[in-house]
């Protein structure tokens, strides 16, 4: 169970990144942009401006105990780290991390593997 991994009070939290813009800080410090890097960057503090989650935070996961499912809404990231609403495609990089402090990525630690998943973004035809 993911208990046996959390240190004293952490708790364990869903991050959901997006690819284009972790590559983005990879860039910024990297000569050349390898997948081991983007891993790395993801651990980074300045991570926190990648989140696509709708309220740009972590999600905190509720059942630790047992194997559950949670849901998360995620947004588009514009090259400047805004959040925009066309419809596209987009990769978004999920990991686990415990943290006692979910706004303070220097308290973050990432815990097991990763996730990279393609998405679609539709257009709110409604207008919502």
């Amino acid at each position: 169970p993911l208990t046996s991994v959390l240190i004293g009070d952490e708790i364990p939290c869903l991050a959901v990144f997006d690819v284009e813009a972790l590559w983005a800080l990879v860039e910024e410090n990297e000569s050349e942009a390898e997948p081991s890097l983007l891993l790395r960057a993801s651990q980074d503090p300045e991570a926190m401006t990648c989140l696509t989650t709708s309220s740009g935070m972590l999600r905190p996961l509720p059942n630790v105990q047992t194997p559950g499912k949670t849901s998360v809404s995620i947004c588009h990231l514009t090259q400047e780290g805004s959040v925009q609403k066309p419809a596209g495609e987009g990769r978004m990089l999920m990991r686990i991390v415990a943290t006692r402090d979910p706004e303070d990525p220097q308290d973050w630690r990432a815990i097991g593997p990763i996730l990279v998943l393609r998405t679609q973004y539709f257009e709110d035809m409604a207008g919502g």
